[in-house]
């Protein structure tokens, strides 16, 4: 029996970051209605995060070879699209993908799954040492999280939840049931399944 090559996944900052700061800025005034003004403005403190470029530099420095930014359709998405792409399977583990609570009660009040949603700012690397890219990404301010392994098998799929699940193929990107539009996504996640 061969042994599986294993490589671990990082991602650094936070699911949904950047789907509901676009959902916060659009729909405001309602969700003042409903949150104090203090929560407002830390959702939209992390518009502040949009980039990577600091991360993409040390990442570089550090030699990390294999890098995806999340977009449109966030972690789930970026994920899927990963492991088409280099042809492997995963081994993820949703509990370890890193979200704040704030993105977790806006999806929830409007009903929306945070890792389907857009995610500019965050990154995908791929290491043979997770544990040391995390701790240097940290020691420079940038929140960081090992959240699975790309494997040689052709499975997609989140263990440690109790029950194997599999990765299904990315979908339409969450934040447009609340923004409408999004007619090129669906046009774009279309022509690539």
């Amino acid at each position: 029996m061969r042994e599986m090559y294993r490589q671990d996944i990082v991602m650094t900052k936070w699911a949904g970051m950047e789907g509901v700061c676009r959902i916060v800025r659009e729909k405001e005034r309602e969700l003042r209605r409903r949150f104090p003004p203090a929560f407002i403005d830390q959702v939209l403190a992390m518009e502040q995060q949009l980039s990577s470029e600091k991360e993409m530099g040390l990442a570089k420095h550090l030699e990390v070879e294999t890098i995806f930014c999340i977009k449109e359709g966030g972690v789930l998405a970026a994920l899927w699209e990963m492991a088409e792409l280099l042809g492997v399977g995963l081994e993820l583990d949703l509990k370890e993908i890193p979200i704040r609570q704030e993105i977790i009660e806006v999806c929830e009040y409007f009903r929306l799954n945070p890792y389907r949603l857009a995610c500019a700012g965050s990154l995908l690397m791929l290491t043979d040492d997770g544990r040391f890219l995390t701790e240097k990404l940290s020691g420079q301010g940038i929140s960081a999280q090992v959240i699975g392994q790309i494997t040689d098998s052709a499975e997609r799929i989140f263990v440690g939840t109790g029950e194997k699940r599999h990765l299904g193929k990315p979908t339409r990107d969450e934040m447009y049931k609340v923004l409408g539009g999004g007619e090129w996504c669906d046009k774009y996640c279309t022509a690539r399944t």
